[in-house]
């Protein structure tokens, strides 16, 4: 698994490379668990908006809003 984070005009970019299912769980001002879009369970708690981790041809993408103190890979 490979991940790599830049930061674009949205916010924190986290792209995933990987052929697992995951969820991600990032810290910042608050935290926020991202499931993937596909996910009959697509909630994201303390979000007025839900935008889940995106399949891409290598794995995940996801773009927090805000800083990024620390994110966990689940799965």
């Amino acid at each position: 698994m490979d991940v790599r984070i830049q930061e674009t005009e949205k916010g924190s970019q986290i792209d995933i490379h990987t052929d697992r299912k995951i969820a991600v769980a990032v810290e910042g001002e608050e935290e926020r668990i991202y499931l993937p879009e596909e996910s009959d369970n697509n909630t994201s708690y303390y979000a007025e908006s839900y935008e889940g981790l995106r399949s891409t041809d290598f794995g995940y993408q996801l773009v927090h809003e805000g800083e990024i103190s620390d994110f966990e890979i689940l799965g």
